[in-house]
């Protein structure tokens, strides 16, 4: 099979081990004293505000259905590759 590994990259002429990747349905959940649910640039938002550190807020997607993805992994020299379609 041909695989480009790189965007500006040529191909390769390589051998792909086929696999498959499931995950089960999720939330995601966050703990902690300085952390606050709110609406941040109109998306529901974990955000974290500490008086000596500056702000971050992660958006919260909500409940992430179950899925699988086929794809491949490759290996040349000391990197292992994941490839997965888009």
């Amino acid at each position: 099979m041909q695989v480009q590994l790189s965007p500006a990259g040529a191909t390769n002429a390589t051998h792909i081990d086929k696999i498959t990747i499931s995950s089960p349905a999720y939330t995601s959940v966050f703990t902690g004293k300085d952390l606050s649910y709110c609406v941040e640039l109109g998306q529901r938002a974990w955000c974290i505000t500490h008086p000596d550190k500056p702000g971050f807020c992660a958006a919260d997607r909500g409940p992430v259905p179950a899925m699988t993805q086929t794809g491949g992994m490759y290996l040349q020299g000391d990197k292992l590759y994941l490839l997965v379609s888009t």
